[in-house]
């Protein structure tokens, strides 16, 4: 049983164009609740050995309102975040005189 919620989220989706999949090897987007970490689903898809998956977007649900208010679809790409720690190399002398050896 898909909540009422889900399923006028379909009904607006498919009023307004949009194709409702079975499996995600159909689709370009997969929505998810808000309640759901994306990013972690997004990893998934972006690392999954088919080609295919890799190119599929995960969005909340608001993502059909938002994309339907503003007459387009745009996925929103985020800044990849770079890796730890410090840039360069900092040199610390072993020993500060001839006298500390």
């Amino acid at each position: 049983m898909v909540p009422y919620f889900y399923d006028s989220c379909i009904l607006r989706l498919q009023k307004h164009g949009g194709i409702v999949v079975d499996t995600d090897l159909g689709c370009d987007t997969v929505l998810v609740d808000v309640m759901y970490r994306k990013e972690t689903l997004q990893t998934s898809y972006n690392t999954d050995n088919n080609s295919r998956l890799r190119k599929v977007y995960v969005e909340r649900s608001s993502f059909v309102q938002h994309c339907i208010r503003n007459n387009q679809l745009v996925h929103r790409i985020p800044a990849q975040k770079g890796m730890g720690g410090t840039v360069g190399r900092v040199y610390v002398p072993l020993f500060l005189n001839k006298q500390n050896r």
